[in-house]
């Protein structure tokens, strides 16, 4: 099966998901490797996780910006129910992302972390605000949204046998 116009998403938005993906995982292992570590451990870790945060957030913008100029591909042929878990599951994906994104920086506002993690010296505040509760309600989210997306992703490649792999780039 070619994939033509209508049946794939645009070179740039097949790039910007794959990026977006392998970030948003880089991202969890990160989130997770801070749990249990010690302060300074912790703050190396986030020295690496806030910036991506930021890349996240810019790269989800820019994803809304881009899809409002990319024609999208049609729906594939399917149970109607089918079709809107698709629908919400994506709009659910950019509402959480930037759900995630803002309570991460506010976290980090609120435990005084812009200037620790830019380089100075002394600890951060706890991290208990109300910001960072949603941000670990937005974590459970995106990982509930990642894998519905990606059983149904495989469902439709392997059960239904209907390439929807190739949309984003993968096969033809």
């Amino acid at each position: 099966m070619n994939a033509g116009p209508r049946d794939r998403y645009g070179r740039w938005a097949i790039v910007l998901h794959w990026i977006s993906a392998a970030l948003i995982v880089i991202m969890f292992v990160l989130g997770q490797a801070m749990e249990d570590a010690d302060a300074a451990t912790r703050l190396q870790v986030l020295r690496i996780h806030a910036p991506l945060g930021i890349v996240v957030l810019v790269l989800t913008l820019v994803r809304l910006w881009r899809r409002q100029r990319e024609p999208l591909p049609e729906d594939l042929a399917g149970p109607r129910w089918q079709q809107r878990l698709a629908r919400i599951v994506h709009v659910g994906f950019y509402v959480v992302l930037l759900g995630l994104t803002s309570s991460g920086i506010a976290t980090i506002a609120l435990a005084g972390g812009p200037a620790v993690l830019m380089g100075a010296d002394g600890p951060l505040a706890r991290f208990d605000s109300p910001a960072a509760a949603a941000h670990g309600v937005f974590v459970r989210l995106i990982v509930l949204l990642f894998l519905l997306h990606v059983v149904a992703a495989l469902y439709h490649q392997f059960v239904r046998r209907d390439h929807i792999l190739a949309r984003m780039g993968i096969g033809r």
